[in-house]
């Protein structure tokens, strides 16, 4: 299995504040498909989106090698 991970670099607000968060993990979420073509359609569509927030993406192999590494 081919695995995409994005993780933001910097902490979310907090949705009771309004404020950034001070402590706890940054944010992240992974999609897992079978084969390569897959993991580059996936990967398009999550690089090529404008977020104003800073985040990393990371494509994986299926043997746990990183494949690509976006920083936006």
């Amino acid at each position: 299995m081919w695995t995409l991970r994005g993780q933001f670099s910097v902490r979310q607000f907090d949705e009771t504040t309004g404020k950034p968060r001070t402590e706890g993990p940054l944010e992240w979420s992974a999609i897992t498909v079978n084969t390569q073509e897959e993991a580059e359609e996936w990967w398009k569509c999550r690089t090529s989106t404008n977020c104003k927030v800073s985040r990393v993406s990371t494509m994986f192999d299926p043997h746990g090698n990183v494949v690509k590494v976006s920083f936006n």
